[in-house]
């Protein structure tokens, strides 16, 4: 598959939550197919030389963070179209009204209402206002337009960064001879690059800065570049709509019924946040980046800042300038592990701007004459 046959089948594919798990993973294969054979024999991770970093190669780890705290103030932000949220709900009250009042069924009802106000929640709305006089109704009605007109201006800054605060991922690229990436993610080239296998890549568990060990669904998509972002209008209003709901069932309920409406209202497609995450500007495509994106099973695993999941280094690459205690350290580290260690060096015989890994230890315990110093 083709990076553009991947995007469109990615922007193409939307899986509602009212899915059965069997025609989830049906409509879900062709795309994880796809992304399989999409992935290079390697990937590579930057790294600068710290405890940290030096720590999490020893471990086996790969740290997952929120998109805030990436380079990019648009990483994994949502965007959505507010005045086009607006009129649905609006639209939405006035049928809510010929609803209640008999001149509607719900069958006849306009599909942007059913579509997020499903025959269950009508009739429980419905049920909750009936002994309301008409006067009454329509001045409720009028005082909820502006609630909800005041609701989506309160909502709409906390949910264009719900995404961009909660999901966590992992940034690597399929190219290690860029200097533009060991100049920007590796120190000037004094740090230090792994490489990861990850065809035939499954899900893993995922563990949290806790003591616990829980299951958590990770998986790898290449990044899409476009010069647009992606609009996420569906999802974000499907997120309005479920705080409306919400609210008015804790506000205005005679019964004082307390419902959740995410449970009810089907979302329009749950790989919006996978979408919203891999989307990125053409200005970053000479990155080539691939994310590696945890799913959380837990309020625990998701409050966390950061979460890693186990994942053993194939190659350790060496920036040119990496000095050479770094070196030596990361030499220590391959030698128990058994994994190949390479020199990054400039190419001094060609004319383009690549450049060129040397094997420097090999895990059969030969180690090449190559310097370690700067080259």
């Amino acid at each position: 598959m083709t990076l553009r046959e991947y995007a469109k089948l990615m922007n193409d594919t939307a899986l509602q939550g009212n899915l059965s798990n069997e025609e989830y993973n049906r409509l879900y294969k062709p795309l994880l197919d796809g992304i399989q054979s999409m992935i290079p024999p390697m990937l590579f991770r930057y790294r600068s030389c710290n405890e940290l970093s030096l720590q999490a190669l020893w471990d086996d780890k790969i740290w997952l963070s929120k998109g805030n705290v990436m380079n990019d103030d648009y990483d994994a932000l949502l965007y959505f179209d507010k005045a086009k949220i607006t009129a649905h709900v609006l639209q939405a009250i006035n049928e809510f009204s010929r609803f209640t009042s008999g001149k509607v069924s719900w069958e006849e009802l306009p599909q942007v209402v059913q579509r997020f106000f499903p025959r269950e929640v009508l009739c429980q709305m419905r049920e909750s206002v009936a002994h309301i006089t008409a006067k009454d109704m329509e001045t409720y009605l009028r005082h909820f337009e502006a609630f909800s007109q005041n609701a989506i201006k309160a909502y709409s800054p906390k949910i264009s960064v719900l995404t961009q605060n909660t999901l966590k991922f992992a940034c690597f690229s399929d190219t290690i001879t860029s200097a533009n990436m060991w100049g920007h993610y590796a120190s000037s080239s004094t740090g230090f690059s792994i490489g990861y296998n990850f065809r035939g890549f499954p899900c893993v568990d995922s563990v949290g800065e806790g003591n616990s060990e829980l299951p958590t669904r990770c998986e790898l998509f290449p990044i899409i570049y476009q010069s647009r972002r992606y609009d996420a209008t569906p999802y974000a209003e499907w997120l309005l709509i479920c705080s409306l709901v919400n609210d008015y069932f804790k506000t205005f309920s005679s019964q004082g019924n307390i419902l959740d409406a995410a449970k009810i209202l089907p979302c329009p497609d749950m790989l919006a946040p996978i979408k919203i995450m891999i989307h990125k500007s053409t200005e970053w495509k000479s990155e080539h980046e691939w994310r590696l994106m945890g799913t959380f099973a837990t309020p625990a695993l998701l409050s966390e800042e950061h979460t890693f999941v186990k994942k053993k280094a194939s190659a350790i690459y060496l920036g040119r300038k990496i000095s050479p205690i770094y070196a030596r350290f990361l030499l220590d580290i391959a030698r128990e592990k058994r994994i190949p260690v390479y020199k990054t060096l400039v190419n001094a015989n060609s004319r383009n701007y690549h450049l060129k890994p040397r094997c420097v230890f090999s895990p059969d315990g030969a180690e090449k004459v190559w310097p370690l110093t700067t080259n």
